[in-house]
């Protein structure tokens, strides 16, 4: 009777895991390949589970994508532009509180953001901003807000 009940609980944990695996595996393993604004918002909400998404055409919305702090996260622009058409005044296309590398595999990748006077990316103070010399060239220095205790460093290829 004890053996029995000492395998229901692996069991139980066995079940979840499959379970787990199914409804995200693109986005808790490897690289994902990203198409749309759903796409990307998810890979913005998932664990630090997540490394590397790669866009593979342009992006433009509304959305405003946010680092988790607990989450490290790499985007590869892929020569494609991510835009925001965000309304609101004081947002940036990207709010980094967690970990987040910004690169271009491709040829002129950007991140732009449609509004006057906002922030293409914003680095919160938890945060930590690893970026590309190419897309900080493009993004421009003051369109990226970096807040007291957030750290930005600008890697060559």
């Amino acid at each position: 009777m004890k053996k029995n009940l000492q395998i229901c609980p692996l069991f139980l944990i066995l079940i979840f895991l499959i379970t787990l695996s199914f409804s995200s595996c693109n986005l808790l393993f490897g690289d994902s390949q990203i198409d749309n604004t759903g796409e990307l918002g998810a890979f913005f909400s998932a664990t630090q589970l997540v490394t590397t998404a790669t866009l593979r055409k342009d992006i433009s919305g509304m959305s405003i994508y946010e680092v988790k702090e607990d989450s490290s996260l790499v985007l590869d622009l892929n020569g494609h532009t991510l835009t925001s058409t965000s309304p609101f005044h004081n947002n940036a296309v990207i709010l980094i509180k967690g970990t987040f590398t910004l690169k271009d595999s491709g040829t002129g990748g950007t991140v732009k953001n449609e509004g006057k006077n906002r922030a293409v990316i914003e680095v919160m103070q938890t945060g930590t901003l690893y970026i590309q010399q190419s897309i900080y060239d493009s993004i421009g220095s003051k369109n990226i807000v970096i807040n007291d205790g957030a750290k930005l460093s600008i890697f060559e290829e």
